[in-house]
């Protein structure tokens, strides 16, 4: 047990002395997988979105996440026809509100959590961003590995 961690020691030693640190080795990569995972589960609805696709309706401004400039706001979302009512939703862009009980008219393209603006908004196009982002560090990350490895083995 003792030499296992001797040994853990002894990577984490040589790694900061060559100036790698533990979050480039494994913070970057779990960072990076969180990202992507977390945009292929959202990019569906926010394209839809952006298509026009779903049931519209109206959103009704409820509470905002405390905040400065960026808030995001909670409330209600009911179908025009009348047929849907969903409390406690997310409206995907924030720029819409002012304050409580604001109205605009919204999009639910069947995610649980999120309704959109009826013109789908930017949620996509930032879901884009970081996913493109998180690729090119985790690309990043995997050729500094393999060149770290090759200076060793030399």
């Amino acid at each position: 047990m003792s030499e296992t961690k001797r040994g853990w020691k002894k990577v984490y030693k040589q790694l900061a002395n060559e100036g790698w640190s533990l979050w480039w080795w494994i913070g970057v990569p779990v960072l990076c997988i969180f990202f992507l995972v977390t945009g292929v589960q959202t990019i569906g609805s926010d394209w839809s979105a952006k298509l026009g696709q779903g049931v519209r309706g109206t959103f009704t401004a409820r509470d905002a996440n405390p905040c400065k400039a960026n808030c995001s706001w909670w409330g209600t979302f009911t179908s025009d026809d009348g047929h849907t009512r969903r409390d406690d939703v997310v409206f995907a862009d924030n720029h819409y509100f002012t304050g409580r009980g604001d109205t605009t008219a919204a999009l639910d393209v069947g995610d649980p959590r999120v309704v959109y603006p009826v013109d789908g908004g930017s949620a996509w196009l930032k879901n884009i961003a970081w996913m493109a982002a998180a690729t090119v560090f985790l690309i990043a990350w995997a050729l500094s590995i393999r060149r770290h490895r090759r200076a060793r083995n030399d």
